[in-house]
């Protein structure tokens, strides 16, 4: 089995972007059927050559050539990898698993878009993991015991406000520990995040929500807007785990 996941980051447009790597899921999938061309390929390319001519490529029936050549520059441009693309079907299995991890911020999108982006992935099978309030939150789990820690102000985390240019109030309470901000070196990693996974997976199942619904929130209240504090993210390590 192989198991694919795609990064949905939170940003200014970020109901665009989850929707962008969702169509890029669907693209993936459809890369790895050998008989198919995705649609932005044939839009690239099937102006100048021909579908025979993309198979043949596809394929490596063709010897480099200048219309080799000419046909890869497009690709470029186009963003197109096709050594990737190739890659795909060659790692095919039929137990594969697709999913895309989402950044969930309630100041970025609503309750309804949120269920329209889960509903879609349920309906074509995706695997969806989401960490509310925000992916920094998973981070924390490996840090510290949050629920007695922070019994105080769990409020403030999921509520998640700016607090600075740079941090969210969950985003720098895991600087302060941790000493880093959103990039993670290597070092870091080992040091705080590499051990501690079934720490964080066992705070996540035990004291925190983990159903995609209780996750998104519903419309009753400002409050409930927030979703739960929580992840579903030990349910990502779970089918890692099987591969």
């Amino acid at each position: 089995m192989n198991f694919t996941t795609l990064k949905c980051k939170n940003t200014e447009e970020s109901m665009t972007s989850k929707e962008r790597v969702l169509e890029l899921l669907d693209e993936y999938v459809e890369l790895r059927d050998p008989q198919v061309l995705p649609q932005r390929l044939k839009d690239a390319v099937l102006q100048k050559y021909s579908y025979e001519f993309v198979k043949q490529y596809l394929n490596g029936e063709l010897e480099r050539d200048k219309d080799v050549e000419e046909f890869e520059f497009l690709l470029g441009e186009a963003g197109i990898d096709l050594a990737y693309n190739l890659f795909l079907q060659d790692y095919k299995g039929n137990d594969d698993v697709f999913g895309i991890v989402i950044d969930r911020d309630y100041k970025n999108h609503s309750v309804e878009q949120m269920k329209r982006v889960i509903d879609e992935c349920r309906n074509k099978k995706y695997r969806c993991f989401i960490s509310t309030p925000l992916f920094e939150f998973w981070l924390l789990l490996h840090l510290v015991d949050v629920k007695r820690e922070y019994s105080n102000n769990l409020r403030d985390i999921m509520l998640n406000a700016k607090v600075s240019d740079k941090h969210t109030y969950t985003s720098k309470l895991v600087s302060e520990i941790a000493g880093h901000a959103k990039g993670i070196s290597d070092a870091v990693f080992k040091k705080f995040y590499l051990n501690k996974v079934d720490y964080a997976i066992s705070q996540a199942n035990s004291n925190f929500a983990t159903d995609l619904d209780d996750l998104i929130g519903s419309n009753k209240s400002d409050d409930s807007k927030c979703g739960k504090i929580g992840t579903n993210m030990p349910e990502l390590f779970t089918l890692l785990r099987e591969v």
